[in-house]
Parts: C-alpha cells; structure tokens; sequence
C-alpha cells in the first residue's frame, strides 16, 4: 500500500519537496495511518511532519481519550502536535446549522490558522486529510442524491488550495479502508474508533452502513468503479470550467447589490447556462454548498419570466428579472439606502433633500438636487435624461419604484388640454410590451408618475418664469441606448404587439 500512496502522491503532485506536512488526526484508522506513513517516508519525501489534532466538544469523555491517544502516538514519534478545542455544538446553534457542517467548519478553520502561522517561517505548507476511496464514493453517491451536478459527482479532489500558496491534499484516495486497515494490522498499531460513526441519523454513516455494502455485492469492484467515474467527472468538470470563465466574462457584470447575469446568457449551450448560475449563486453567497440544481432550474427559469419578477433563495440572496437579465444578490425589502434600489416597493426622498445619489439596478446612477432657478426657460434641459420640476408644487414624498395599481400621469391630449391618464392605458397606447413594464422605473409622488425615468415625463409641476427652486432628476444615460429595439419605446407603432 505504501509505494501505492507514494506513486499517487506523485501522480497528483500532491507534495512540495521541503514542505511542512499538517497531517489531521483524529485518533481514527485513517489518519493514525496517513500520520504514520507520511513520517516513515518523510526522508524520501523531504518533508517536515506536524500533527493537528481538533477536539469537537461533543462526544464527551471519549473526545477527550482520543486527544489523549493523539498525544501519545505522536510523543512515542516524536511528531510536534498542535491541538485545537472548538466548541461544535455552541457554535451549530449559533450558526443555525449541523452539527457535521459545524464541525467541518471550525475543524478546517483550525487548519488555516496552523498553516498560516507555519507558512510564515518560509517553508511551503501542506494540509494533509486522511480520505480514502470508500470515502470518495460516498461522497459521490452523497452528491448525487443532493442533485450537486457534474461538480459534486466529481467527488473529493486530491489537491486544492485552502489560502493562498498553502493546500490542501489527499494522499490516501487511491487505497480503500480495507487496505488502510490492513496495513495498521500488519504493524500491529493500534487506533480509536468514534461511536458517532455507528449513528446512522447521518447521512453518511447510512450511505457507508446501508448502501455500500449492496454496491459490493453487486460489484465487488464498486469503490475502484465509483472513484474512476469522479475522475473522468473531474476531468470532464475541468473542461468546461475553461469555457464557463470565458462565458463569465461575457455575460456577467459586478454590481454594488451583486451580480447582473446579461440576457445574452440565453443564447450559450445550456450546460453552460446552468454553471455560470450556479458559480454565481456560489459567490454571491460567499459558500458553495447547499447549492443545488433546484435553485439553478429555478434561476434558469426567471429569464423567461416577466420583468420585475423575483425569487427568494438561501443564504439571504434575491434574484430579480430585469430587462437586461438577471440580478443576483443581497438585498432587502423596502431597503431605506442610496447604495442602491431593488425593489417592487419604493425609495423616498428626504423632504431637505439637497443633493444625493441613487443606483438603479440596470447600473444606471440617478442623480436628485435642488437647485435655485433664474427664471430664464432657455436654462430649462431639453434632453431626455434630465428632468426639471418646480421644487415648491411638490407636496409628497418623491420616489423611486416600479409601477403599481392606480398609477397616472398627467399628458396633454391632441388638443393641448391637460388630463389624467392610468399609466397602464398609457402603456398600451404607446406599445410598451407587457413583459417590459414591470421592469421600469418611475419617479412617483404617490400614485402621481412624474416621471418614466428617461422616457417620459408628466406635465405637472412644469417650471414656469416664477418657479424659485427645481428640483433636477437625472440619469447618466440609458443604458439600452445604441441597443436597437430595446431601446426608447416611442415613436414604434405596430412594430410592437400588446
């Protein structure tokens, strides 16, 4: 088994030559033989061993015994140990998940301040784990049954990197438990066993109590068949991990709120679609995990929705259809904050308000300020990115929203004759698509639109010669301009349906 890990260790090029080993051990079969064959071979591989052990906090008496057998094992080697105790069970509460997450967590969290303290004497630094092959079948079987996709069907990989210029390594994929177990017998070492591993109220210890064991039967060869299809996921995974950042940079832009993933998304294959989602949800959240096909379906889906539609997902994260695409990202209701607006609800104004800044979620940045007026109309903007109205008519509060029931504009009909028009007869007179109307954004007093933000404008609060303040609303250009039909909707006729 030995030259079995050491071809594997070089295969994957898993060890820098020089480098300190951080071997985990727990006290268990696996790591007791990763920590023991590492410090046979450490000459051969010149390397430095260093044992971390983690006590959990949750199995009481027995945690502490394998502490105990950890110390004594690595004193008998004269192994340095760095041991850790973490608090798994506060911490699960206070992080609302499991106790398996939260054990992970804080285990490999151990494992990055040990390393960065050693990676500061020079030496590169390796964090060696004890999974094995079985391990890595259940992974992948695990993953499956999650729905994690081609990524999580790849299983474990034999090296990543866990901060910067330090990683994290697997020497022992290539060899089964039974090999690993085998291997100890024949050196009479003795290891713990932990009682939690018998407790199939974990996922897990069900897939390696029940479902293993039928794989076996029907194949001897189960475990070595399971890991060669994680490699070829891999491989295949890695591939189309080149096309899906080129398609990244294509498609999506960074926003203040998140990330906007462009409509033009929908023209790559679809398994592209559905990595460049799922990496976007990934890191939007600032986590991989939990991450399912369900929430990338559901995601994929939205773009074929109406602008203004919006889904609630995990970690707190919010994706919203606009006419551009998709935006992904943290935001919160009725959010009272000029870093930015994503909303079906509104944004208000402060009634002193003298100058501030609001960014829309197409990237535009709508600029508001109030400014005194000399009473010469020729100073009055013509373009259509700007607006002006007489600061003191304005009675209400000014807002930012999407359009909602009983909304009207006041217009000037053939005859000059100024009257009130439902904004939703106003957009079916001027051929603005259904699906586009919930994706635009108006400058509202109530129910009164002053403005369709840099489209069209209400006729009431005109500046006149006696108007002493405006109030100046501007955009810093459409951003559908230069776009062909997707941008202003006048002036189009029957070129568009209702």
């Amino acid at each position: 088994m030995t030259e079995k890990v050491l071809a594997w260790i070089a295969q994957e090029d898993l060890i820098r030559r020089h480098a300190t080993v951080i071997v985990g051990v727990s006290g268990g079969a696996d790591s007791v033989c990763l920590l023991l064959l590492l410090w046979q071979q450490r000459r051969k591989l010149a390397i430095r061993v260093v044992a971390v052990h983690v006590e959990h906090g949750i199995r009481g008496e027995e945690s502490i015994a394998d502490a105990a057998f950890v110390r004594k094992l690595c004193a008998r080697l004269e192994i340095p140990l760095e041991s850790f105790s973490v608090s798994v069970p506060a911490y699960a509460t206070e992080q609302g998940i499991g106790l398996e997450e939260a054990a992970r967590v804080l285990r490999y969290d151990c494992y990055r301040r040990l390393a960065a303290r050693l990676a500061a004497e020079g030496e590169p630094v390796e964090v060696a784990l004890a999974h094995h092959a079985d391990d890595n079948a259940e992974t992948m079987l695990f993953q499956m049954a999650r729905g994690s996709g081609i990524e999580g069907m790849a299983g474990m990989r034999p090296k990543r990197e866990l901060a910067p210029g330090i990683f994290l390594i697997r020497p022992l994929l290539a060899v089964t438990r039974g090999e690993i177990e085998s291997w100890l017998a024949r050196r009479r070492q003795d290891y713990r066993t932990d009682s939690t591993n018998a407790d199939r109220a974990y996922s897990r210890n069900r897939i390696r109590g029940e479902l293993m064991p039928v794989l076996k039967e029907i194949n001897a060869q189960a475990v070595g068949h399971l890991n060669e299809a994680a490699r070829q996921m891999r491989e295949v995974s890695d591939y189309l991990s080149g096309l899906e950042k080129e398609l990244l940079c294509a498609v999506r832009e960074s926003r203040a709120e998140g990330f906007l993933l462009r409509r033009e998304l929908a023209a790559a294959p679809l398994l592209l679609q559905r990595r460049v989602i799922h990496t976007t949800l990934s890191e939007a959240a600032g986590s991989r995990r939990d991450w399912g096909s369900v929430h990338v379906e559901a995601v994929l889906a939205l773009f074929l929705r109406q602008s203004g539609r919006r889904l609630s997902l995990p970690y707190g994260l919010c994706a919203y259809r606009d006419y551009e695409g998709v935006l992904i990202g943290r935001y919160q209701e009725r959010q009272q904050t000029a870093a930015g607006i994503w909303s079906t609800e509104f944004f208000s104004f402060p009634s002193d308000l003298e100058e501030m800044q609001v960014r829309l979620p197409d990237g535009r940045c709508l600029t508001a300020k109030k400014r005194k007026f000399s009473g010469k109309m020729e100073e009055i903007p013509k373009n259509k990115y700007t607006k002006w109205y007489d600061y003191d008519k304005i009675k209400g509060s000014l807002q930012i929203r999407t359009r909602k029931s009983g909304d009207y504009l006041l217009i000037h009909d053939a005859r000059g004759v100024c009257h009130k028009k439902k904004l939703k007869d106003y957009f079916i007179t001027e051929k603005v698509p259904r699906e586009l109307r919930g994706g635009l954004w108006l400058l509202t007093e109530d129910s009164h639109v002053l403005w369709i933000i840099g489209e069209r404008g209400s006729e009431a609060y005109r500046v006149t010669e006696g108007t002493k303040a405006v109030i100046e609303i501007s955009v810093n250009g459409d951003t559908n301009e230069n776009k062909g039909d997707q941008g202003s909707y006048y002036g189009r006729g029957s070129r568009e349906q209702d």
